[in-house]
């Protein structure tokens, strides 16, 4: 997996990390400019991602197997857009 953001020091567990991406959430709508809510939005990217490293954690190639599977399963019905070239 290509993650986006370093990996952080943390001592959270999985279920405290969720808690972690509900808390990001709730600043995101909080928020009254569109900045500061970019900027929540990026930070819910980097709570979630967190969430997977700890979810996945020894376990990244089925991660990846996961990714993949989810991906075709998105392309099957229609999810994504089509290339216009």
């Amino acid at each position: 997996m290509k993650w986006t953001f370093k990996r952080i020091k943390t001592t959270r567990t999985i279920e405290e990390q969720k808690v972690k991406i509900l808390n990001e959430i709730e600043e995101y709508n909080f928020e009254q400019t569109k900045v500061e809510k970019d900027k929540e939005a990026v930070d819910i990217l980097h709570s979630v991602e967190t969430f997977l490293r700890l979810r996945f954690k020894d376990r990244e190639d089925e991660l990846e197997k996961l990714i993949k599977s989810t991906i075709i399963k998105n392309e099957k019905r229609g999810y994504y857009e089509n290339d216009c070239y």
